[in-house]
């Protein structure tokens, strides 16, 4: 499992995009399955939906 950094608390569209870049790397370094894990922990704090990818 991949350890992403996600802060605690509401979300501002500036904070999502915040959250995003700053996870982009490790997004751009990972294989298909973790990409997908990452995506999955992204979506379950309401951050990223998968859909819309």
């Amino acid at each position: 499992m991949i350890s992403i950094d996600i802060p605690e608390g509401v979300y501002t569209m500036k904070a999502k995009r915040s959250i995003i870049k700053n996870n982009a790397l490790r997004y751009r370094k990972a294989s298909k399955r973790e990409k997908k894990e990452i995506l999955d922990d992204l979506k379950e704090v309401d951050i990223f939906d998968k859909e819309n990818h």
